[in-house]
């Protein structure tokens, strides 16, 4: 059975706001043997340089046991351990990439740079959230179907119409906004990442329809730390999780195509 690290629970709100502070922590990501929502969290702790672990459910029943050793029954969940023994643990996603970018200083400076900061990364997290939710493997088939045509049809070429003018409006650098690594950087890239990966939409998403997204994608996979993961046994792991867990017969995932950036 996995093993979950023991959160500390006997500290006041003020001790455990010093743990959050401080740059020593090394962290334990839980989630299951796939990308799906720890694809961004995991990226994240690669492009900000921490000292992190994939801890990988194996794919298969979500046991009780597990539920009842994590906070909210629910992964992913994120530890952070410091050398005196204590542990922060956080969980839900959105909360988990919000503190990590948040203590790695990936949200701009600027008030008004962080409400477009906001506004793009909501933009892609709609976007692979939807998807999540309509691909999930409890779905029926004729819903992956579904699913399949309304983003070939409609989300993707909608989104893709909107980052690039983004893109553009920021000087056309590989960034939605300023000139460095922002989560909504390394959020947009991983759900380049993920719909690549899907044959069915090449047509609709590649260098050609989308050259702005491409153009960030290619400079954070190009981040040294993350290109090490990418290259790394968790991340095959991860990649074949994906197509075991979600309908390979509709979706047709091939984490290699991400590599590659394929033009056909």
């Amino acid at each position: 059975m996995v093993q979950i690290p023991s959160a500390s629970t006997n500290l006041s709100s003020g001790e455990l706001s010093a743990l959050a502070v401080r740059p020593d922590g090394k962290f334990v990501i839980t989630y299951f043997a796939a990308h799906g929502l720890a694809l961004t969290t995991r990226a994240l702790l690669c492009v900000v340089g921490a000292e992190w672990e994939d801890n990988m459910i194996p794919l298969g029943p979500w046991f009780p046991e597990h539920k009842t050793m994590i906070l909210y029954g629910t992964v992913p969940v994120l530890h952070e351990k410091f050398p005196n023994g204590q542990v922060l643990e956080i969980g839900e996603v959105a909360a988990i990439e919000n503190y990590i970018a948040q203590k790695f200083h990936m949200v701009p400076e600027s008030p008004w740079d962080q409400v477009r900061h906001n506004e793009a990364l909501s933009l892609s997290e709609t976007l692979f959230r939807t998807w999540i939710i309509r691909a999930n493997p409890n779905m029926d088939h004729n819903a992956h179907v579904s699913t399949v045509e309304l983003f070939k049809t409609r989300k993707l070429p909608e989104y893709i119409q909107v980052m690039e003018k983004l893109l553009i409006k920021n000087g056309d650098n590989g960034h939605l906004v300023g000139d460095k690594f922002t989560h909504a950087d390394v959020f947009t890239s991983a759900v380049l990442d993920c719909m690549i990966s899907m044959r069915p939409f090449k047509d609709v998403l590649n260098k050609e329809t989308s050259p702005g997204l491409f153009k960030l994608k290619s400079l954070v996979d190009a981040h040294p730390k993350y290109s090490a993961y990418r290259k790394s046994e968790a991340y095959a792991v991860a990649s074949e999780g994906m197509s075991k867990f979600f309908s390979q017969e509709v979706f047709d995932f091939d984490f290699a195509r991400t590599f590659t950036l394929p033009e056909e």
